[in-house]
């Protein structure tokens, strides 16, 4: 019951910092800095604007790179991180899928102030920020609604 109350409470405290945000942005189209506005994009994967994804190395990361990629809000994959950093995903955020779950839909577990040891310290590190809600994704992926993650 205590996790229901807090989500809530995240949840809310979320949605009155963004819906001044979302009325300054009536009327307006947004996008990515870079990328063309979603009007002037063409459907489809023939003959459509794509935008490049930059791909960094781990090993060689430095923190002040990272950073620019998320203040510019620039996509990113960041390959070969080290595998430890995700062991906690597995030990603590990976709840069993029920066995009668419809493998057509997609299924969210959401956690709200997750305890992530090495990750946390390592996104903070490359990123600056904490995580403040974690969300995992199983099922069918197609059975979701269009979505950006961040």
């Amino acid at each position: 019951m205590l996790h229901l109350c807090l989500c809530f409470t995240v949840m809310l405290g979320l949605t009155l910092v963004e819906f001044p945000l979302l009325v300054s942005t009536c009327g307006r189209e947004t996008c990515i800095p870079g990328l063309p506005a979603a009007s002037t994009m063409k459907e489809g994967g023939k003959g459509g604007q794509r935008f490049k994804i930059t791909e960094l190395e781990a090993s060689t990361l430095k923190p002040a790179t990272l950073r620019g990629f998320v203040k510019r809000s620039e996509p990113v994959i960041v390959k070969n991180c080290p595998p430890d950093l995700f062991e906690i995903l597995g030990v603590n955020y990976s709840p069993e899928i029920p066995a009668d779950a419809p493998k057509d839909k997609l299924l969210i577990d959401q956690f709200s102030l997750p305890s992530l040891e090495g990750m946390q310290t390592w996104l903070y590190k490359f990123i600056g920020k904490r995580v403040l809600y974690l969300a995992r994704f199983s099922g069918g992926y197609k059975g979701g609604y269009a979505h950006i993650d961040r």
